[in-house]
């Protein structure tokens, strides 16, 4: 553990111009692309992925990096605000067991299963163009840059595609 610093060391601190709190946070990245912005990600996956793998994935990279600074931030910030709904019963009692999704949830949803197909991608040919299951690096970046935007919806999604291993 650090000793608590004294009040000489906090007041030499703000002399320097070192932002604390509130005032020393990272800037607001909505509305860019993720992927175009990460060349950190960029780089490692030009490490890891084969070169033909990599120019036949770019594309999607770069569409979702796009989509999760713009529209499934977007949705995200409004299923944040309304969160699903458990209808336990109707108006008499009777069990009924089922959750109200927002739309906004609904849409994300079709993103991460429909266009992008997360649940699959590790398991068979055909996901996003490939001739065979993606590689896991592809899979893992592809939900790096998901999350960054929506990070719930990747435990279902998670879970979706493990259960796989398990059915089989």
């Amino acid at each position: 553990m650090h000793a608590p610093q004294s009040q000489a060391s906090l007041d030499q601190a703000k002399a320097q111009g070192s932002n604390r709190g509130a005032d020393h946070i990272a800037p607001d990245c909505a509305g860019q692309n993720f992927y175009a912005i990460d060349r950190g990600l960029r780089d490692l996956l030009r490490i890891y992925l084969e070169p033909n793998d990599l120019r036949q994935l770019e594309p999607h990279f770069d569409r979702l990096g796009a989509l999760a600074g713009g529209r499934l931030d977007e949705l995200a910030r409004t299923a944040d605000k309304h969160p699903p709904v458990l209808n336990a019963r109707d108006r008499f009692g009777r069990d009924e067991d089922w959750i109200d999704y927002h739309s906004s949830y609904r849409e994300m949803e079709a993103i991460a299963f429909g266009d992008f197909q997360f649940h699959a991608m590790s398991h068979r040919a055909g996901t996003l163009d490939m001739d065979r299951p993606l590689p896991a690096v592809a899979k893992y970046a592809l939900q790096y840059l998901f999350v960054q935007a929506e990070f719930g919806l990747m435990c279902p999604i998670s879970v979706t595609d493990t259960s796989i291993h398990l059915i089989r």
